[in-house]
């Protein structure tokens, strides 16, 4: 579970900007509130700001640092993007640090990198008492000049002669400056906290871009009940016009039989069914090309060498109550999305996993998106939290968030973002905050220029 999150000198972020889900001193919805020692810690958190503010940046800042441990080193695709409007800090190192609970204990995990070299990288335990002192478990810095680097490790994991041979060499030739630590040796079992991070970026930590898709949507709807369940239910709550949603299974050749200018795709899915059979796999996933959906292609037991296509349908009752199929292409954009964030949502009612949204009203009703967040938030088992950027303005209601649940993004005049919960404003219980946002009270919203001075008919008129 996320408890701090700080990025410096990367996209807009130029000085170091902490964001954090650490509770205010505030009475309301305490269900949204998760206690782990004496560290209270919040269950969601709206981000707002302008077009251009940065706050999709905090979330590239993240993934960033989520794929750098998923990747274990420095790459091309993923570059560190420091500050450019400053001529000082375009050559400076960009610098993540994020601090989160796993099974009962606190990591705190970061490094400062260019697009050469990780300069430095640490692992932290923190105490969940007030007053208790970090723990070292690691701590690595490249020699400069040198393609080795220096690396401490708390003495009660290096307690032999093998144990100090094993850091000497990767200081000196395993490890290449461009490369993690924490990710090259995950698969040792000499340091626990190393297994644990690591598990944590690739199981507890979920971020969801604009457009994204969940590729796995038939197989939970065909394999598991529960999610089936789950999944309609859900639906049925939020008054779609969908009573159910399924899959339908045909034959690979009767699937493509009535489609136009598919040779090319069937030619891909071929060769990828062919790559998984050969791995021993059973299933293949790809979004639907011509819809916002998802085809699946099954390998048949009974005929090994037959595909088998499952598409995803959705059932809507007619005027004399009986069920109807269509085509899930034929759905709203919003309801599309909507299926996109099943999967997050069962995720954060069961499991200790935080989970990141950019857009999350993108292709969304307002009033939908404010009966989804509000269904996570008012439940009061959840194991969860969700994080994410917004526009949505009807979403800025006591009745939903805490004021520390409530964030803003704003650039100074030199264009760096900084970020700023509502609860620094104070602002009383009993207060429009919507209104107040769009009034400007609260920043982090466009300032326009009087639309009259730019003078768009003079054209117009003079001809």
């Amino acid at each position: 579970m996320l408890i701090r999150f700080l990025v410096t000198n990367f996209l807009s972020f130029k000085e170091e900007t902490d964001f954090n889900m650490l509770t205010g001193n505030f009475k309301t919805h305490k269900n949204h509130v998760y206690k782990f020692g004496s560290i209270e810690l919040l269950k969601g958190t709206a981000i707002y700001g302008s077009n251009g503010a940065g706050k999709s940046n905090l979330v590239k800042a993240v993934k960033y640092l989520h794929r750098l441990v998923e990747k274990g080193s420095i790459s091309v695709e993923n570059p560190s993007n420091p500050f450019k409007l400053d001529p000082k800090t375009s050559q400076l190192p960009s610098k993540f640090e994020i601090e989160f609970t796993f099974k009962e204990k606190i990591y705190i995990f970061g490094v400062s990198v260019t697009n050469e070299i990780i300069e430095k990288e640490w692992l932290h335990l923190k105490g969940k008492q007030k007053g208790k002192e970090d723990e070292l478990v690691f701590e690595r810095v490249s020699k400069k000049g040198d393609s080795s680097c220096k690396i401490d490790i708390n003495l009660k994991y290096i307690k032999t002669d093998e144990d100090r041979y094993w850091v000497k060499h990767y200081e000196s030739e395993l490890l290449k400056p461009n490369e993690l630590f924490l990710t090259k040796v995950k698969s040792s079992k000499k340091i626990p906290a190393i297994h644990s991070v690591n598990y944590w970026f690739e199981q507890n930590l979920k971020i969801i871009f604009p457009g994204a898709k969940f590729a796995w949507i038939i197989k939970h709807l065909t394999e598991r009940d529960e999610f089936r369940t789950f999944t309609n239910e859900i639906f049925s709550s939020f008054h779609t016009g969908v009573e159910e949603i399924t899959t339908k299974k045909v034959s690979f050749d009767s699937f493509f039989s009535g489609l136009e200018g598919t040779l090319s795709l069937k030619e891909k899915i071929i060769t990828a069914c062919n790559t998984a059979r050969s791995k021993g796999e059973s299933y293949v996933s790809i979004p639907a090309p011509f819809s916002g959906g998802e085809l699946a292609f099954t390998l048949d037991d009974t005929s090994p060498s037959k595909l088998f296509v499952q598409s995803l349908i959705t059932k809507h009752k007619t005027s004399d109550n009986k069920l109807i199929d269509f085509d899930f292409e034929d759905e709203s954009d919003g309801t599309i999305r909507l299926l996109d964030y099943i999967p997050a949502l069962e995720l954060i009612l069961n499991r200790d996993v935080t989970i990141l949204i950019d857009e999350m009203d993108r292709s969304i009703h307002p009033f939908l998106l404010k009966e989804f967040v509000r269904k996570i938030m008012d439940e009061t088992n959840t194991k969860g939290q969700l994080i994410f950027t917004t526009h949505e303005s009807n979403l800025l209601d006591f009745e939903i968030f805490r004021q520390d649940e409530i964030w803003f993004a704003e650039k100074d005049l030199s264009g760096s973002t900084h970020l700023y919960p509502l609860s620094d404003f104070n602002p009383r219980y009993d207060l429009d905050i919507r209104r107040g946002y769009l009034n400007g009270r609260f920043g982090a919203i466009p300032f326009l220029g009087n639309l009259k001075d730019l003078k768009w008919n003079i054209k117009h008129e003079e001809e």
